[in-house]
């Protein structure tokens, strides 16, 4: 009886060692620190139209970034299409598109300032990237644009 239970201890004693074992090896697992702030690049198109979805061509959009107070602009082209490129945002919830006419009268007459919220826009992976890059991300949007009324 007593080598019985000698060797269902020494068994015993084996099964938590291998498993305890391999429990430390999995925990000891290895990762470069990393320091800074997550980033992402973003893409930004869309296009900008009247309210009847008319193009507007010459309206400038400005990408605003709220933590760093950067701006990135750009004028839409004859179909009212705008691509912008922001590489290391730090975050995009708070960012804001700026529309404004800078033309006036040309490319269909004068239209109202506007914003959109970048977080409003669909946003879609576009290449996967590691450590505290979370990667290229494709953000899209139409825009449409109020006339501007005289006296406003």
């Amino acid at each position: 009886m007593k080598k019985l239970q000698k060797r269902i201890m020494g068994l015993y004693t084996a099964v938590c060692a291998a498993v305890l074992g391999a429990l430390g090896f999995t925990a000891c697992g290895w990762q470069a620190d990393m320091y800074g702030v997550p980033m992402t690049d973003y893409q930004i198109n869309g296009r900008v139209t009247d309210m009847a979805g008319e193009p507007l061509e010459g309206i400038k959009v400005s990408y605003y970034h709220s933590l760093s107070g950067d701006t990135l602009s750009t004028v839409t082209d004859e179909e009212g299409h705008v691509d912008l490129y922001w590489e290391r945002a730090i975050t995009y919830e708070d960012n804001v598109l700026c529309f404004e006419d800078v033309d006036g009268e040309e490319n269909g007459g004068k239209f109202a300032n506007d914003t959109m919220r970048i977080d409003s826009m669909e946003r879609k992976l576009v290449e996967e990237r590691d450590g505290w890059h979370q990667g290229v991300y494709e953000l899209s949007f139409e825009k449409r644009l109020k006339r501007e009324v005289d006296g406003e």
